[in-house]
């Protein structure tokens, strides 16, 4: 075999297997503009402790907008009146709707640790690095369940365990 195959078969059996990279955690940059790179994220962090290296941890850097970076991309619409419709113009954001958005690009930091002991290693680091950088992190915990809890009384004179029998009250 190839030694340059190695290192893919090794990830497709890992795939395979469902051992699959853990999710750490996600920040979001807010308004700040984000010039770092993948690679340069890993190397700080990995640099937050003696037994966590860069090799152990994967940062995707998630980038949404309408296709034109930061820039609103209805200021590039062109408008017609009904009373002159060969004469096209431009329509200004106040007087479209109060409920066009602020921000036109939002980005996400996610890191995924690839060994499974070192995962709540991996989510200190990765909570120092944000508190450096000064970006806040999110108050609900992806581990967190969160799904609703069921009801445990139906309503309207129904017992919670059997939801066809009336209760008496």
């Amino acid at each position: 075999m190839n030694p340059d195959m190695v290192k893919a078969r090794h990830i497709l059996e890992r795939i395979q297997k469902r051992e699959i990279y853990k999710f750490v955690d996600e920040v979001r940059p807010g308004k700040k503009p984000m010039s770092q790179s993948c690679l340069k994220i890993q190397s700080e962090i990995g640099s937050l402790s003696d037994s966590l290296n860069k090799e152990d941890i994967s940062v995707n850097i998630l980038k949404y907008d309408y296709g034109m970076n930061t820039k609103n991309p209805c200021d590039k619409f062109m408008f017609y009146s009904k009373n002159q419709p060969t004469k096209p113009y431009y329509i200004r954001k106040e007087e479209v709707s109060v409920m066009l958005p602020n921000s036109f690009q939002d980005c996400v930091i996610q890191m995924f640790c690839k060994d499974q002991d070192k995962l709540e290693l991996a989510k200190d680091c990765f909570d120092k690095w944000c508190a450096n950088n000064d970006y806040k992190m999110k108050s609900v915990s992806h581990n967190a369940v969160l799904t609703p809890l069921k009801r445990k009384s139906i309503g309207q004179g129904r017992s919670a365990k059997n939801p066809k029998k009336l209760s008496k009250f």
